[in-house]
């Protein structure tokens, strides 16, 4: 932790970076909904085709004070990219984005852009994710929307922000096929997870396709997180 003037900084790799702001951020939030129950709050922001909750929001522009000018480009940013790969992401996975994609601005304003070599070994697995692509579009997005012109490292981090989202649902067929091609050991966990729940419920689960869906939904992210730490 390094002192300069009124500010401080920390030195430290990605992943510990990456979990110190994300602890600040639920750490105000803590904060926010104490203040919260002494005096009703007003929230400062117009509500559009996604409604992101008052602490939510507070929190957000606080952690990156500096950045948010970028906020309403990135809220776009990720509304493009649900409608361009027809998928819809849970509230929580939504949240996450505009996080991730707001420390990338930080990164980038302090001029600590992360190196292709900082991102972890089990992102050499996961170059074929649909993510990847999407993580191009986000970045051209981003250089539309607000004129930020994200690096190769960054775009990594992207990726991984993505693999690591919930989402609700998926509607283009090809991206919903290529979800569930990955990881590679997604279809084990998940159908051994049925079995097991198949067992306690005296029930054959493993025929309900819309049950399978949503627990792939569910797990692949937890994998990723797991795997990315």
């Amino acid at each position: 932790l390094k002192k300069s003037a009124a500010y401080y900084g920390i030195e430290c790799c990605e992943t510990v970076r990456g979990k110190a702001f994300w602890f600040l951020f639920i750490e105000l939030k803590r904060c926010l909904k104490t203040e919260g129950s002494a005096r009703p709050m007003v929230s400062s922001h117009i509500a559009k085709q996604k409604y992101l909750d008052d602490l939510d929001y507070l929190a957000l522009k606080t952690v990156f004070k500096n950045e948010r000018h970028c906020y309403d480009a990135i809220v776009q940013c990720i509304e493009a990219l649900e409608a361009r790969f027809g998928i819809n992401y849970t509230y929580d996975g939504y949240v996450w984005l505009i996080f991730s994609f707001m420390l990338t601005v930080h990164r980038l304003g302090q001029e600590e852009d992360i190196s292709p070599g900082q991102i972890h070994p089990c992102y050499v697995n996961v170059q074929r994710c649909p993510e990847q692509e999407m993580a191009h579009y986000v970045c051209q997005q981003l250089a539309s929307l607000s004129g930020i012109t994200v690096s190769e490292g960054s775009r990594h981090y992207i990726t991984v922000s993505l693999l690591t989202s919930e989402l609700n649902e998926v509607k283009d067929k090809s991206v919903q096929d290529a979800i569930f091609a990955s990881p590679e050991n997604l279809q084990r966990v998940t159908h051994t997870f049925i079995a097991s729940l198949s067992h306690v419920v005296s029930s054959e689960l493993s025929r309900d396709k819309q049950l399978l869906f949503r627990l792939v939904l569910l797990i692949r992210p937890m994998l990723y997180r797991f795997a990315f730490d």
